[in-house]
């Protein structure tokens, strides 16, 4: 069933909804058939266009490109194919034009996991949190001496998730401190992982 804020989007709510749906499964046509169709004739020129157009009507450029990071990392199933694509740079240069800056928390901050058993579903956001790190670095380039005054980032040791020791229990995340070093290590290992690799 089409969803009632389908494109054109007004709001940035309206919009990241739409992303969230696309980062989230192949099927977004069926709650976004006018977004999805708008994506298929600007053939990844879609995203660009929305943005521009929502940030020439007012919407608060700080606002936006927040909740575009939060968004790729909360729903990160497809989330690296937007990150990873030729039109990405020219849609952070969009919003840095604009003034924004960034709140490196964002990248940082745990969005699914409430407790330290839950470490599987934040863990799939790792590779969208390190791969934002390195589109991020042309447009913030003490990006990484922001995590590293924040977490010690340069002390961490890559770990890739899915190959850790963390997948026996004896070695799971006790606490949410745990989790995060987790976090951080496989955020890491993305950052330093073409998407080729």
């Amino acid at each position: 069933m089409a969803n009632t804020s389908d494109y054109p989007f007004h709001t940035w709510q309206e919009y990241y909804a739409a992303l969230a749906e696309s980062c989230s499964t192949e099927f977004y046509g069926e709650t976004y058939p006018e977004y999805e169709a708008l994506c298929m004739e600007k053939e990844g020129m879609a995203d660009l266009e929305i943005i521009q157009n929502l940030l020439e009507s007012g919407a608060k450029p700080q606002e936006g490109f927040n909740e575009l990071l939060r968004t790729f990392i909360k729903y990160n199933r497809y989330s690296a194919e937007y990150i990873n694509s030729e039109d990405f740079p020219s849609i952070l240069k969009a919003f840095f034009n604009k003034g924004v800056h960034l709140d490196i928390n964002i990248l940082l901050d745990l969005y699914v996991a409430t407790s330290p058993e839950h470490f599987e579903d934040e863990a799939y956001s790792c590779y969208a949190r390190g791969q934002l790190i390195r589109a991020l670095i042309p447009f913030v380039p003490d990006i990484i001496d922001q995590l590293d005054n924040k977490v010690n980032w340069n002390t961490i040791e890559p770990m890739d998730w899915e190959e850790s020791a963390y997948w026996d229990e004896s070695n799971k995340p006790k606490t949410l401190d745990d989790l995060r070093r987790f976090i951080y290590a496989s955020m890491k290992y993305s950052y330093n992982t073409t998407e080729d690799e």
